[in-house]
């Protein structure tokens, strides 16, 4: 072979003798397009899924109950019972006696220094529960009021300073009034308005 012939093949066997991953990035492009299209994609997926698991879950309440002999309708409740109807559905129900002042009045626990909160509350309830709810409240007024002191007694004025105070106190308001008014898990209380809110 002579030596022109020789130079030719010399660079052709150079080239197969180089590794064969050696800087081509065309397979890491693919992988990190592949793997963002499958990480947008989860959220849709898994929603999905969730909307099949509820469509599964009516479908066992029309048949009566679960594979686990619990009934299906109480979990529908338990589902909805957040789900905040129409302003013009609901009314508000003063919490206080009839025909009396509507406050409560509670010493802070402020240590040495003697404050107090006057305030009054009224419920956000739906109107077709009034009067169920109007004879509950009056069974268990008692307790409620005797709760509502002894949780806010305990409290001091940092914890009920500004809207952040007083929407927790609202929140555990409500939640404790629904835990005793709607033992069944089925939440007939939407929300605690604050009438009087006054600390001296």
């Amino acid at each position: 072979m002579s030596d022109h012939a020789k130079d030719e093949t010399a660079p052709a066997s150079n080239a197969s003798d180089k590794p064969a991953g050696g800087g081509s990035i065309v397979p890491w492009i693919a992988v990190g397009v592949l793997s963002a299209g499958l990480g947008s994609a989860l959220p849709f997926f898994l929603a999905g899924q969730q909307t099949h698991a509820a469509g599964e879950g009516n479908e066992h309440d029309k048949h009566g109950t679960t594979g686990s002999g619990s009934t299906a309708n109480h979990d529908t409740k338990k589902v909805n019972a957040f789900t905040m109807p129409m302003q013009e559905d609901t009314i508000i129900l003063p919490f206080g006696e009839p025909d009396k002042d509507q406050r409560i009045v509670v010493n802070l626990d402020e240590g040495n220094m003697s404050r107090f909160l006057s305030f009054s509350i009224s419920l956000q309830i739906p109107k077709t529960q009034e009067e169920t709810l109007k004879k509950l409240i009056e069974a268990k007024r008692i307790v409620l009021r005797n709760w509502l002191l002894s949780i806010i007694s305990d409290l001091n004025l940092d914890d009920i300073r500004g809207a952040a105070g007083q929407n927790r106190l609202r929140r555990e308001i409500r939640e404790h009034f629904n835990a005793i008014l709607c033992p069944d898990g089925y939440d007939q209380i939407y929300d605690v308005l604050f009438e009087e809110f006054n600390v001296q």
